[in-house]
């Protein structure tokens, strides 16, 4: 109820209020304290709150891969690569629902260099089957990459949108190192051309 009334309702204090009749109820629910969680880092912007119930939730359960990687990407906003970095490792060798192993690429490519190109082509494979988080704020993500240098922020952007579903994944045509990568055939673009 608590997420209805945040989602469908916008009523975020009368959300709270539940969520917290939720944690009075049972307060080891790995679920209601990841979802209370995000609660606290996208609609009250409390970080440090938002960590505390993180860790709360990693602790009642550490291999739920959704807590795992909601609280990456709070750390990679929060400027704890090394930390956040685990998480993913973490909560990737977990075998994630394709809406969580699409967010978690989309991290590596915005704060792992070294893993940009793995984590881009892991994106095309994803996005190219449909895959979508919808409504899922990556603005965080995108702002503290942007800050960091990333070389693409415009593709970056317009991923945060295709993957939130606020975009078509059409969008990312108009970047050139979206149109280099294979299609989910295996063959890029140019490949295609000279069959």
């Amino acid at each position: 109820y608590a997420n209805f009334l945040e989602n469908v309702r916008k009523d975020p204090d009368r959300a709270e209020e539940y969520y917290r009749r939720a944690l009075d109820a049972d307060p080891t629910s790995a679920i209601t304290l990841g979802n209370y969680a995000n609660f606290l880092a996208n609609v009250r912007k409390d970080p440090d709150r938002a960590e505390e119930y993180y860790r709360r939730a990693l602790d009642a359960d550490p291999v739920h891969a959704n807590n795992l990687g909601n609280y990456a990407a709070l750390l990679f906003i929060r400027a704890r690569d090394d930390e956040a970095r685990t998480l993913v490792e973490r909560a990737t060798a977990l075998d994630p629902p394709p809406d969580l192993e699409l967010e978690l690429a989309f991290y590596r490519y915005a704060h792992v260099a070294s893993q940009r190109e793995t984590a881009l082509t892991d994106l095309r494979r994803l996005i190219g089957d449909g895959v979508r988080s919808a409504g899922w704020d990556l603005v965080g993500n995108v702002d503290r990459a942007e800050q960091d240098g990333h070389p693409d922020p415009g593709l970056l952007e317009d991923l945060a949108r295709v993957i939130a579903d606020e975009a078509p994944a059409d969008v990312l045509d108009a970047h050139p190192a979206w149109r280099s990568l294979p299609e989910a055939g295996g063959q890029s673009p140019d490949d295609q051309s000279a069959t």
